[in-house]
C-alpha cells in the first residue's frame, strides 16, 4: 500500500498564515477601525431621510439593542425636515382625519391647522395649501417657534405598523436603555415619534413648551397602532420590516410630528 507523502511545509505555511490574519486585526484594532459587517447599522432609512450625526449615534445604538432582541433591522421614516417638509407632514395627519391636537402650543398649530381648513374649504390644490402652511411654519421658525423637534434636527420617526407588541416593547426597551430618548406612538400614520435630548450648544436658540410635543394621543385616533383600528398584524419572517404598507402608512416625509 502506497503512502502520502506530507510535506513539513504545509503546517509551516498554515501557521504564518494564521500569524498574518492576526496581525491584520490587530493593525484594525489599533487604528481605530472595525469589521465592516460590525460597522454595519441596524437600521435602514427611507428615501430621502436626512439625520444628524448625533441623532444617527443615539440611534445606532438602540438599534443595535433592538436587533439583538428582536433579530429585526428597524425603518426610519422621516428625520429632519424644513419647514415644507413639516408642512407635509402635518397636511398628510391631517388629511387622515387627525386635528393635530397631539401638539402643545395649539397656539402656533391653530393658524397651521386653519390655512389646511381654508384651503380645503376654497377647494385649492395640495400644493397650494402645504404652500400656505409652510408660510406660517417658516415664520414661526423665524421668531425662534419650532412645533416640532425634527425643525430642530432632534427626532426621527420608526415605522410601527408591522411591528407586534412584543417587539414594540423591545424597541422602547432598547430606547430606554440608551437614555436621552422620548417615544411617542402615534396612530394616523402608525409610527414611533422619538425626540432626541442633546447637549444644548452656546448658538441654540433658547428652548421652550412650545416647542415641546406631547406624549398623549388625541381622544379621536384607535386604541390599536393601525389605521384600521384592528390589532396589529404580525411580522413576516426576516429581519427587516415589511414592504406592503396598509393604507396611509408612511403617507409623505413621514406624515408625522
Amino acid at each position: 500500500m502506497s503512502r502520502v507523502a506530507v510535506s513539513p511545509a504545509l503546517p509551516r505555511r498554515r501557521l504564518a498564515l494564521g500569524a498574518v490574519r492576526a496581525l491584520l486585526a490587530v493593525v484594525v484594532v489599533v487604528a481605530g477601525g472595525v469589521p465592516a459587517s460590525a460597522a454595519a447599522p441596524r437600521y435602514r432609512t427611507k428615501p430621502g431621510v436626512r439625520l444628524s450625526p448625533e441623532v444617527k449615534a443615539k440611534l445606532g445604538e438602540i438599534s443595535e439593542r433592538y436587533y439583538k432582541a428582536t433579530k429585526r433591522t428597524l425603518l426610519i421614516t422621516s428625520g429632519n425636515r424644513s419647514p415644507r417638509e413639516q408642512a407635509e407632514a402635518m397636511y398628510g395627519k391631517l388629511r387622515a382625519g387627525d386635528r393635530l391636537w397631539v401638539y402643545r402650543d395649539q397656539r402656533s398649530v391653530g393658524p397651521i391647522r386653519d390655512a389646511y381648513d381654508t384651503g380645503r374649504k376654497r377647494r385649492w390644490k395640495k400644493a397650494r395649501i402645504i404652500a400656505a402652511m409652510t408660510d406660517h411654519i417658516a415664520g414661526q421658525v423665524a421668531r425662534g417657534v419650532y412645533i416640532s423637534r425634527h425643525l430642530r434636527a432632534h427626532a426621527f420617526d420608526v415605522r410601527c405598523y408591522d411591528l407586534t407588541r412584543k417587539q414594540k416593547a423591545a424597541f422602547r426597551a432598547a430606547a430606554d436603555a440608551v437614555g436621552g430618548v422620548r417615544v411617542i406612538e402615534e396612530r394616523r400614520p402608525p409610527h414611533f415619534h422619538c425626540e432626541v435630548r442633546l447637549p444644548r450648544k452656546a448658538d441654540d436658540p433658547p428652548e421652550t413648551d412650545e416647542d415641546v410635543e406631547d406624549g398623549e394621543e388625541s381622544a379621536d385616533t384607535p386604541a390599536d397602532c393601525g389605521p384600521d383600528g384592528k390589532a396589529d398584524p404580525a411580522p413576516r419572517d426576516g429581519t427587516d420590516a415589511r414592504t406592503t404598507a396598509p393604507a396611509g402608512a408612511d403617507a409623505g416625509a413621514g406624515a408625522a410630528r
